[in-house]
């Protein structure tokens, strides 16, 4: 047979060409060396494989000593590609701030990785106050969030590949020290609670140049030992970062709510809202003060008074009807169809305890207010009947380049 347009697919590469489709793939690896289109680790050997893909998935790969038998032709898809893929893969690897890539056989084991992490002085051995440990990116089918932490006597069973969900990022956690530790949470884009959800969402006009808030649910410490510190709901900004509280209903037309703190003027005291969702970007209902977060340490909080700043309370609650100029209105009539939803099957993150510290709120500049007009009197609420309630505590990062570096540690899990 003569040869045939090709498509090679080598990592994020493709090399267009041509090659007879019915010779060995053994004589196809020895074309892309001399080609130099794979290179061989002179450390490692030749840690190449051929793919078999279908509907855009590796569903199988060849042995090397299988390969002599195997025709191109076997693993062509899409009429004319094929695809290798070096199992020595480019990891990222993040341990609180520090930050390094390795070359790594990912058909290895964990125990593998750490004992060439360790080579590389990138992480020490256990001590009396330090652990590092490897942190699942997937919170899928986890009873409690600290069954992502991989204990070290399980690393030996666990190959990497099979680790990483479809990632190149590599997190560890520091199971040992007690003084500021390390935080795992499960990843989301809101917090729900009853008939309510609340996202937490930056003010672009003023922060722009800050990073997204990183929302977490059920966090823990990683170090469990003489640490209470359970968080149902975290936010983590960088300092001086212009906030908005959206609230959403998911079956009501309306609701009354309020944003409170321990210690400190509430964010908003009490407010009704004839709408399915409403962004509080203001201090207070008829300011233009924006919301800022920025560092309870920065304010001059003591440690032990952190708690009663940072910890936002939500409460929310049924809004019945109001009357304006048109008559009475019932919130209810124009209420959404219930949706199901669900932000527990998302990655796991991890914060490292020395990046952060505890938030506080401060009045920023004068942001623009949609406060709404008309006339309505003859509210009627009930207070009794509550659509849902939050405890929100913020930390900010203590340096731009902790944020940074979380943001580019977060993985997005991919499963089969």
């Amino acid at each position: 047979m003569s040869e045939q347009r090709i498509d090679i697919v080598v990592e994020e590469r493709q090399i267009l060409t041509t090659y007879d489709f019915t010779k060995k793939l053994d004589e196809f690896r020895k074309f892309l060396i001399e080609k130099n289109y794979i290179t061989i680790d002179a450390d490692d050997g030749d840690t190449w494989r051929f793919a078999i893909v279908e509907n855009g998935k590796v569903t199988d790969t060849v042995r090397l000593d299988a390969e002599q038998y195997i025709p191109v032709s076997a693993y062509i898809y899409d009429t004319n590609k094929i695809f290798v893929f070096n199992l020595k893969k480019k990891l990222d690897v993040f341990a609180d701030t520090l930050r390094q890539y390795v070359r790594f056989d990912v058909s290895h084991n964990l125990d593998d990785l750490r004992k060439l992490l360790t080579e590389k002085k990138f992480i020490d051995a256990d001590t009396d106050t330090s652990a590092w440990r490897f942190v699942s990116p997937s919170a899928k089918d986890l009873e409690d969030i600290t069954e992502a932490i991989i204990g070290i006597e399980s690393e030996d069973q666990m190959v990497v590949k099979n680790f990483l969900y479809g990632s190149n990022k590599v997190r560890l956690a520091d199971i040992q020290r007690k003084k500021n530790p390390d935080l795992i949470g499960v990843g989301a884009d809101y917090f729900e609670n009853g008939d309510i959800q609340v996202r937490i969402l930056r003010n672009d006009k003023l922060s722009s140049n800050k990073i997204v808030p990183i929302l977490m649910k059920n966090v823990r410490p990683a170090n469990k030992l003489g640490v209470v510190a359970d968080f149902e709901n975290a936010v983590l900004c960088e300092k001086e970062t212009a906030i908005g509280f959206r609230i959403s209903t998911k079956t009501h037309g309306g609701f009354g709510y309020s944003i409170t703190v321990d210690k400190g003027d509430p964010i908003q005291g009490w407010d009704v809202i004839p709408f399915t969702g409403w962004t509080t970007w203001t201090m207070d209902c008829w300011s233009k003060h924006a919301i800022v977060v920025t560092s309870a340490k920065d304010l001059g909080i003591p440690t032990q008074e952190a708690i009663g700043h940072r910890r936002v309370y939500i409460k929310v609650w049924r809004y019945i009807s109001y009357r304006d100029q048109n008559g009475v209105h019932q919130v209810d009539e124009n209420a959404p169809k219930p949706k199901a939803m669900s932000i527990l099957s998302g990655g796991i993150d991890v914060a490292g305890g020395d990046d952060v510290e505890s938030g506080a709120f401060k009045e920023g500049e004068d942001t623009d207010n949609p406060i709404g007009g008309g006339w309505i009197a003859d509210q009627v609420e009930d207070k009794n009947e509550i659509l849902g309630v939050f405890n929100i505590d913020f930390f900010v990062f203590k340096t731009v380049e902790a944020a940074q570096n979380m943001v580019e540690s977060r993985i997005n899990p991919v499963y089969d």
